[in-house]
């Protein structure tokens, strides 16, 4: 709860204090807005997928586009989906996507969705992917903003 809490605070910070918190759902902070945080720790029950996709510059917003897409469309519909988060790498060579979701049983059936199939295939055309699950063995926050 403390790093929930945590997350909470950084935000309304980050956000100049806009955003209002409504309800944790699914591991994930609900802001008002709709927006929602990804909650990161160790007590939570889920698998982190984190895939490194390897690009081209060129096709560093691409991915990143079509990531998003495959996310919106068919990924957070299936179940056991908790969140995506698409980052981008400043030198824009890869791509990363943190996802959760709520077993490994969960992931293994998106992999054999043909729905997930059908977005991951150009990706795989374009990106040299890296992927892996885990699970969070420990968080550490910031004693400044825990006080």
């Amino acid at each position: 709860m403390t790093t929930f809490l945590i997350l909470a605070f950084c935000a309304l910070i980050l956000w100049g204090g806009s955003k209002a918190l409504t309800h944790l759902h699914d591991n994930q902070a609900i802001w008002a807005t709709g927006c929602s945080v990804p909650t990161i720790h160790k007590e939570n029950d889920i698998v982190t997928l984190v895939n490194v996709f390897t690009v081209d510059p060129a096709n560093q917003k691409k991915v990143v586009d079509m990531l998003v897409e495959a996310t919106a469309k068919t990924m957070q519909h299936l179940p056991g989906f908790v969140s995506a988060s698409i980052h981008k790498s400043l030198d824009g060579v890869r791509v990363v996507n943190y996802a959760q979701w709520r077993s490994r049983q969960d992931f293994e059936k998106m992999r054999n969705n043909p729905a997930a199939q059908k977005h991951m295939r150009p990706l795989m055309e374009i990106a040299e992917a890296d992927f892996h699950l885990y699970e969070v063995a420990e968080t550490v926050e910031s004693k400044e903003l825990a006080a």
